[in-house]
């Protein structure tokens, strides 16, 4: 999956004239988090802020590109998700807090 959402990422740069190159600072600082900590404890984002402005700049900036634009509003929706659920139900100090949560 992560090696798909590179070549996504890719192809926007390149249909916009830029060289994959620049996504690579992006991608090893996402590896290095993910050694560090929980991936979703390293989530930044404005699903995850719940930014509505900039999401929807995002959507709009998709317009016509149907495949992508449902991808991200499924990967959006999920991270949102995850992040109201975990923030709802986990303690960090607190393990008897801990629910299953399913994501698809």
């Amino acid at each position: 999956f992560a090696n798909h959402m590179y070549a996504v990422g890719g192809k926007i740069l390149a249909e916009n004239g830029l060289d994959f190159s620049l996504l690579r600072p992006l991608i090893a600082e996402t590896a290095d988090k993910a050694m560090m900590m929980l991936p979703m404890d390293a989530q930044t984002g404005p699903a995850k802020r719940k930014d509505k402005g900039v999401l929807s700049m995002h959507r709009e900036l998709m317009k016509g590109k149907h495949t992508r634009l449902s991808l991200y509003n499924a990967i959006s929706d999920s991270i949102a998700e995850y992040c109201k659920i975990k923030s709802e139900n986990l303690s960090d100090n607190d393990e008897d807090n801990y629910v299953e949560l399913t994501l698809w």
